[in-house]
Formats: structure tokens, sequence, C-alpha cells
């Protein structure tokens, strides 16, 4: 996700309107699954963890 965040600043995007407006979701593809909501859940947690990890390095 930094290396995403790094090349859109770098095309000229805004960091600090991107990391005011950030929007983090599974892909829609982990919401399905045959095993029910164990996918779902570890997405969802793994979406936490990133958004926290972002608004901690990049103090937001």
């Amino acid at each position: 996700m930094v290396r995403l965040l790094e090349t859109l600043v770098q095309k000229g995007l805004d960091p600090d309107l991107l990391l005011d407006r950030p929007q983090i979701s599974p892909a829609t593809c982990c919401l399905v699954s045959p095993d029910g909501e164990v996918t779902v859940d570890k997405a969802f947690s793994m979406t936490r963890d990133l958004a926290k990890g972002l608004r901690s390095r990049y103090k937001i």
C-alpha cells in the first residue's frame, strides 16, 4: 500500500488529499466464500490492521 501511495504522489496526486480521504475495503471476492464468515472476518481484520498502520506511519 505504501508503494502504491508513493507511486500516486509521484504521478502528481496530492498526498494530503489521498491521506485525508482513504477508501480501504476488502475485495468483493473475499465476501463470498465457501467457508462462510471465516474469510470475511479475516479480510476485515486485515483491512483494519492496514488502515491502522497507515494512520500511524503518516500521522493521520
